[in-house]
């Protein structure tokens, strides 16, 4: 591995967890209270979102834990599981997770932070990993594109 894949693979290893650590602390921080739209009814669909997206990320993350890796690598292509549906399930579960967390305790600073800075980031790092994955399986994940959702 070049010294200079080496060195970014070092900064994704720590800035992906700082980036994480930031929405934890204005998680608490800024914890604002009712939100303007708050009702019974959707905070049992936020937290049922939330359930979801959380299951979703430990799930998948857990069934490829040997790949799952900060700075990504075509070592396999995994399409069993929760990836027979989705490409990328891990970025999915972390966006529905962190929007639906901020919701249920209701802080827009932390909202807008996922939104803002957590989403585009996995987005990111997802079309950095097809870019990586078509280079590497080419047709084959060509193929598994057209039957998958993002």
């Amino acid at each position: 591995m070049k010294l200079v894949e080496l060195v970014r693979e070092f900064f994704l290893n720590l800035l992906i967890p700082f980036i994480y650590l930031g929405y934890a602390i204005l998680l608490v921080v800024f914890k604002e209270g009712n939100l303007p739209f708050s009702s019974p009814i959707l905070n049992y669909l936020v937290f049922i979102a939330f359930i979801v997206g959380a299951s979703l990320w430990l799930f998948s993350y857990f069934y490829r834990h040997p790949s799952v890796n900060f700075y990504p690598t075509a070592k396999e292509l995994v399409t069993t599981g929760p990836y027979r549906l989705l490409r990328h399930p891990i970025y999915s579960g972390v966006a529905l997770t962190f929007l639906s967390l901020s919701l249920l305790v209701q802080s827009w600073p932390a909202f807008w932070y996922a939104l803002v800075v957590i989403l585009p980031v996995n987005f990111g790092r997802a079309r950095w990993e097809e870019k990586i994955f078509t280079e590497a399986f080419a047709e084959k994940y060509r193929r598994y594109q057209k039957e998958t959702l993002f």
